[in-house]
């Protein structure tokens, strides 16, 4: 059975969620207490509602404890953020992911049961930062201040040669996890494994063996500039 997701809030987080989750074929509720935004959401997402999910008689009618995963996308108001939260909780929903436009606003929603924050304008400030410092780095990860996972072109000299041949564990500590082929991902991937042109790697490793095997001045760059995935 697929999950279920209630976006609390229709902001452009939100409605950036919503549209990807539908994309997905997820079960998407997204709920928000502007009719006129409602509307032209519900042009895009097959259930939107309008309603005040500050009350919580709103989120019962709503059902919250029905969605596998609540996101609390209203994090420009944080006051109606933070008893959003509190609300949801109480009233046992298994895992509420909300946004928060700052670090303290993240520290007082993770301190009253948020399971996951997110800072929107950090994480996308985090991405181009590692881009502009890694150019030949896709797009990445970060699992921890230690550890991450980048997707990366495959060098020149990879072509043609073995997973077994490049050795990254050996030389860097880095692991490929998965090849993409195009829109394709391969995770079945064994020492003899050939890597063809065109072909990106996602590689798991720490973050400082990963900025040293991608210099910035890679000319691999020029074959393969960095995109959005």
């Amino acid at each position: 059975m697929k999950k279920q997701y209630l976006i609390l809030g229709a902001g452009t987080f939100g409605q950036s969620i919503a549209r990807r989750l539908q994309e997905l074929e997820r079960e998407v509720l997204i709920v928000d207490r502007d009719p006129e935004v409602v509307r032209r959401m519900a042009e895009e997402i097959r259930f939107a509602l309008e309603g005040d999910v500050t009350h919580e008689s709103t989120l019962r009618e709503i059902g919250v404890r029905n969605f596998d995963v609540v996101i609390v996308s209203i994090g420009n108001d944080i006051q109606a953020s933070i008893m959003t939260t509190i609300l949801l909780k109480e009233m046992g929903v298994n895992q509420v992911i909300c946004k928060a436009d700052n670090d303290l606003h993240a520290k007082v929603l993770y301190k009253i049961g948020a399971d996951r924050v997110v800072i929107p304008e950090q994480e996308m400030g985090s991405r181009i930062a590692q881009n502009l410092v890694n150019k030949n780095i896709l797009d990445f990860i970060n699992l921890s201040d230690r550890f991450t996972i980048v997707e990366l072109p495959i060098r020149p000299e990879w072509v043609g040669q073995t997973v077994q041949e490049i050795d990254l564990r050996r030389k860097h500590g880095i692991n490929i996890i998965a090849i993409k082929q195009g829109e394709e991902f391969t995770i079945r991937i064994g020492p003899d494994t050939i890597l063809h042109q065109g072909d990106h790697v996602l590689v798991i490793g720490e973050t400082v063996e990963i900025e040293q095997m991608s210099p910035e001045d890679d000319k691999s760059h020029k074959k393969n500039p960095p995109k959005r995935v």
